[in-house]
């Protein structure tokens, strides 16, 4: 048993990451080398089971992690492909509009698996240091996908027709179907890892808690005990934990509406969502009348400018949200806390801000086209970071409860969005554009705001989540 110093673990999400004197009581920990320092693994692959996905090599990782992308993108595709027609589309069409709505709503029962299973996949497969950049992939495929469904779909049905649209979604959709099947193994794990057991202290300094890690040192490393699985054997590996009650899975969205963190990733995720959607939901209402007149397909180049604007924003949340975050590491003696990824939120909200002011004072003094485009860039790529943090912080702070967690953060955010894509159209057209997302964009504002909360006081509000056990009472 090696003693070393390591956070109170009261706080979830609190982690010893980043070690840079490479001594002798964490030599025994897994880690990889970043320069001078020592990042840690966390979690800790099995030391005895060649299966661990954390174990995967790099190729099978991304190969699983694309298909839950392509999952993601064909999900988020559908909504704003029509959003903006689909009363005028199913009038048009030979069926009943309430045929097109229940269509509609079972689309959404398939694809909406997309919001929990690929952000856990995400943490069932990569370590904590390099989960921002993979949340920022997921970020960037949800929010394109919005971006470009409008676009191909203006295209389509120009040329062909408005059922296309929807046929060539399902095309896609089945060679993704096809794909998971051949290339998708399980990635939940339940075999046994290197587990971190904290000593309780008094002091609440993280640098002065020591707790013993159960892994032996390098010299004495257990033998593997479990065979490793072929390519094929993996994908028809399923393994279900018999000791866990579904009612008990089924509840633990809920109670976790509970949790601030939650709360507050819900909040900022629906909001930076809402900005996408709204898009998606007035660019016709917008440009299809003078001054701009554009035609349909004109309509659909207005989402290349959100695009590259989400491309933008996807690096910012992404790769250096984590080079911000281990600074801030170091900086901490090593350990990490959630609330290290949050000053990024300043950029987000300044490029939300910049964004809305840009596209709607542009619009409102009816300049060339260019200006409230390049607004919407501006606007994506503020939306898009504001998206990405949200999940990432949740995920850091209630890892264990991935697929929950994310599930409530889905319900909550989807409602924070339908609720401005319910009355936007009409409030565009009593009050104007710049009213409207001025009043949109201090609601952000406002939400971006209670970010200092969490970045000062974040690990006091999940320690006492902790203490509360709001789920050991299931």
């Amino acid at each position: 048993m090696t003693a070393i110093e390591r956070p109170d673990r009261q706080a979830p999400g609190t982690e010893f990451l980043v070690d840079e004197d490479g001594s002798t009581t964490t030599h025994s920990y897994q880690h990889i080398c970043c320069g001078n320092r020592r990042v840690i693994l966390v979690p800790q692959p099995s030391l005895t089971d060649p299966n661990d996905p954390l174990l995967w090599p790099r190729w099978k990782k991304w190969l699983v992690l694309g298909n839950g992308l392509f999952y993601a993108f064909n999900g988020a595709v559908t909504g704003p492909m029509m959003a903006g027609a689909c009363i005028w589309l199913a009038i048009a069409s030979k069926t009943t509009f309430t045929s097109f709505i229940v269509a509609r709503a079972f689309l959404g029962l398939w694809e909406a698996p997309i919001e929990a299973i690929v952000p856990s996949t995400i943490t069932d497969i990569f370590h904590l240091h390099e989960r921002g950049e993979q949340v920022s992939y997921y970020g960037l495929t949800v929010l394109v996908g919005n971006e470009i469904g409008p676009l191909v779909s203006a295209f389509i049905i120009q040329a062909l027709d408005m059922r296309w649209a929807f046929f060539i979604v399902a095309m896609s959709i089945g060679v993704n179907i096809i794909s998971m099947v051949v290339s998708m193994p399980e990635t939940m794990y339940h075999g046994d890892r290197p587990v971190i057991n904290p000593v309780r202290t008094d002091t609440e300094k993280p640098t002065k808690n020591f707790e013993h890690i159960d892994n032996p040192s390098n010299g004495s490393a257990p033998p593997v005990t479990a065979k490793k699985r072929s390519f094929l054997q993996d994908l028809l590996y399923f393994h279900a934990n018999k000791d866990m009650s579904l009612w008990k899975v089924f509840k633990r969205p809920f109670i976790l509406m509970a949790y601030p963190t939650v709360l507050w990733s819900s909040l900022v995720y629906g909001m930076s969502l809402s900005w996408n959607v709204i898009l998606g939901a007035t660019v016709a209402q917008l440009f299809a009348p003078p001054p701009y007149n554009f035609s349909s397909g004109s309509q659909g180049l207005i989402f290349v400018s959100p695009f590259i604007g989400s491309l933008v924003g996807s690096y910012f949340c992404g790769r250096l949200t984590d080079q911000v975050a281990t600074w801030f590491t170091v900086r901490n003696n090593g350990v990490r806390e959630p609330e290290m990824r949050l000053p990024t939120c300043i950029l987000a909200a300044i490029l939300t801000f910049l964004g809305a002011l840009i596209s709607s004072l542009t619009y409102h003094y009816k300049t060339h086209w260019a200006g409230p485009i390049v607004g919407f860039g501006i606007l994506s790529a503020g939306s898009q970071m504001g998206a990405t943090l949200a999940i990432s912080y949740c995920l850091d702070c209630h890892q264990e409860l991935s697929a929950e967690s994310m599930v409530t953060v889905s319900c909550l955010k989807s409602t924070v969005a339908w609720i401005w894509t319910w009355c936007i159209n009409d409030w565009i057209s009593q009050n104007g554009l710049l009213v409207v997302f001025m009043s949109v964009a201090a609601v952000n504002m406002a939400v971006y705001a209670t970010t200092l909360i969490f970045y000062f006081h974040g690990k006091s509000i999940r320690t006492w989540i902790h203490k509360k056990g709001f789920l050991l009472s299931e």
